[in-house]
């Protein structure tokens, strides 16, 4: 099976994370040229495609261990654990160490930070993808709700509910 299909479940090229060394290319195999469709999910064509799961109920397509498919599910179950999320790829060039510096700053919302990214994370704890990127720096951050209506006003039903 070809790793990239495993580590991510997306296309071959999109960047996992700060990748450590060349072991993620090398392992993942030579064939790096640019894909149509990059970011997509295997069932999909663009990067905003929602994968079939129900279609590929044995992951034959997206496997189920790939990090896409282990992130959200998409179940009933795992439906209260979404979020917003955005990765932005970036490349810094090669490092004094020769290293290539390059990774995904990501970014999230959600309402509750253990039923969203916590529970995303467990669910994620020690899949493939681990052994290629090297978490570093980080911060959450916290928005006040919006406004609902044009009478309401910022941070209103945050204030109320203490």
């Amino acid at each position: 099976m070809d790793r990239r299909r495993l580590v991510h479940g997306c296309s071959p090229d999109s960047q996992p994370g700060r990748v450590l060394g060349p072991d993620f290319a090398a392992d993942a195999g030579a064939d790096h040229r640019p894909v149509e469709g990059l970011g997509a999910p295997l069932d999909g064509g663009r990067e905003v495609d929602v994968p079939d799961y129900a279609g590929d109920p044995k992951g034959d397509r997206t496997p189920l261990k790939a990090h896409i498919r282990l992130a959200n599910p998409r179940t009933e179950k795992t439906e209260p654990h979404r979020i917003l999320r955005r990765g932005f790829s970036y490349s810094l060039g090669f490092g004094a160490d020769g290293q290539l510096d390059q990774g995904l700053l990501f970014v999230s919302f959600q309402r509750d930070l253990d039923a969203g990214f916590v529970a995303i994370q467990r669910r994620l704890d020690g899949e493939p993808l681990e052994e290629y990127i090297e978490p570093f720096g980080g911060g959450y951050f916290f928005v006040l709700p919006g406004a609902a209506t044009p009478d309401d006003w910022l941070g209103r039903t945050l204030i109320e509910s203490a």
